[in-house]
Formats: structure tokens, C-alpha cells, sequence
């Protein structure tokens, strides 16, 4: 069987599933095969060079580097100045910021040990995980970072995909 018949046989079984109003053959034939090659010469197109211009004079347009093209050229973060939020380049967090941060932080790491007391003290990683997602919007490496808490501080054990409170996490989420 060549590949046409597989590709063929495949789009029949796709057109029934899908239930595509125009099969396979009625569709116009392929005017020549694929690997046909191109009769005639062969047209080979001059790269030419545009006109040099006169630069640029400098301004606050032109005094920034132009945008390296591989990330492998790119400066590390921490090399690159802070811009102020309204020059689009990344905010810089106030205290005030910092502050409502950790004190949803908090929030979440009480809220989910709560959850998982009202579980029956403990639950499947991805049930909690997609928890946390949900109500907190903690997830992915903030998530990873939570259960390292947890486990670091003991108040959780992590065991065949499931997670338990301890005594210390009973106690914990006691206190909410």
C-alpha cells in the first residue's frame, strides 16, 4: 500500500467522523505528481545590496541597541536597567505590592491546608492541585513551591500521589 492509499483511507474515516460534505472524489485530480520536477532553465535571482542612506541622527529614538535576535545574544536580566512601568519595560514591585503578595501567600497556604482538613486530611496531588489553581490561581511552579513549604515544614507527607496532613497540619489549619 503506498502512502496515497493510507492518506486516502484516512481522510475517508475523517470525513465520516467529521462528517465532511465534500469527499474525497470530487475534488479536481492533482494536475501533475509530486515529485514532477520544472521543465525549462533554471532562474537563479542577484541578491543586490540596498542604497546606503545617511544615518540616523541620534535621538531618544536611536540611542537604545537594536533588539539582539537570539535569546543566546540577549543580556542576562539582571543586566538590563529598569524601565518605569510606563515605558512598557517591566514593573518593579513596591513595598505596598510586595506586601499584598505575601499576604495572599498566606491566604493560599492556609485556605489550601483548610481545604484539605474539610477532605478528610488528605487528597490526590492533582485534586489539590487544580484547587489551588481554581481558588487561588497558584499553580504550575508556585504550586511546587507551596508543597515544598508544606513538606519542608512537615505539615504535610507525600506518598503515592497522595497527600496527607500531619499533626502539625491538622493543628495548622485549625488556626484559619
Amino acid at each position: 500500500m503506498t502512502p496515497f492509499h493510507l492518506r486516502d483511507r484516512l481522510k475517508k474515516l475523517a470525513q465520516g467522523v467529521m462528517g465532511d460534505p465534500v469527499a474525497s472524489d470530487q475534488r479536481a485530480p492533482r494536475a501533475e505528481p509530486v515529485s514532477a520536477k520544472p521543465s525549462g532553465p533554471r532562474v537563479v535571482a542577484a541578491v543586490v545590496a540596498p542604497p546606503a542612506t545617511a544615518a540616523p541622527t541620534a535621538g531618544p529614538a536611536t540611542e537604545a541597541a537594536p533588539h539582539p535576535q537570539r535569546p543566546s545574544e540577549r543580556p542576562p536580566a539582571a543586566a538590563l536597567p529598569a524601565a518605569p512601568p510606563e515605558a512598557g519595560g517591566p514593573a518593579v514591585p513596591t513595598e505596598a505590592e510586595k506586601a499584598k503578595t505575601a499576604k495572599h501567600w498566606q491566604k493560599t497556604r492556609s485556605g489550601m491546608l483548610h481545604w484539605l482538613k474539610e477532605q478528610g486530611g488528605s487528597a490526590p496531588m492533582s485534586t489539590m492541585h487544580d484547587r489551588s489553581e481554581a481558588r487561588y490561581f497558584v499553580a504550575h511552579r508556585s504550586f511546587s513551591r507551596l508543597m515544598e513549604e508544606y513538606t519542608g515544614e512537615a505539615l504535610v507527607t507525600y506518598e503515592g500521589g497522595v497527600v496527607a496532613l500531619t499533626d502539625a497540619g491538622k493543628a495548622a489549619a485549625a488556626i484559619k
